[in-house]
């Protein structure tokens, strides 16, 4: 599709992911934030396991999916040479679990459904594939959920 401006036709830029330096650049900062998403799943996942449950309106769906993952790990107990295994088995279990992890100051935002997001519903876009930071109610939305980590702020 172009625009006509004179005599002159400017041709539509089409709307990509950068590439080169941009790209590497960007694909090397999603890396990293995947990481860092697992280890705070992890850390979020060692404080259930020790009795240390989240707070906020989405604790018990986060709870209901951690309870889920202790049983998968259960039912696959490995003997003692298997330890890495079953470490490698959590992990990707978790990984699935921080692929929906969005930081926000004071809470986790566990963002699997866009219908229930409040942040979404307030703009009036619920279709949308990630959730609106700036407007987090973390006290009534359904996805959010505050950890020790957050006790601080």
């Amino acid at each position: 599709m172009a625009e006509a401006f004179g005599q002159f036709q400017y041709p539509t830029p089409p709307i990509n992911r950068p590439s080169g330096s941009q790209g590497n650049l960007l694909a090397e900062v999603e890396r990293e934030q995947d990481k860092h998403h697992l280890t705070l799943t992890k850390e979020a996942f060692e404080d259930y396991r020790a009795g240390r449950m989240p707070a906020g309106p989405g604790a018990r769906e986060l709870i209901k999916a951690f309870e889920h993952i202790d049983a998968q790990l259960k039912e696959h107990e490995p003997g003692t040479a298997a330890v890495l295994v079953a470490e490698r088995r959590l992990e990707n279990l978790l990984r699935q679990q921080s692929n929906h992890l969005h930081l926000q100051t004071a809470n986790y935002c566990w963002f699997r459904d866009p219908h229930k997001a409040l942040c979404l519903k307030l703009a009036g876009t619920p279709d949308t594939t990630k959730p609106l930071g700036g407007m987090c109610d973390s006290a009534r939305c359904p996805q959010a959920t505050r950890h020790p980590c957050h006790l601080p702020v």
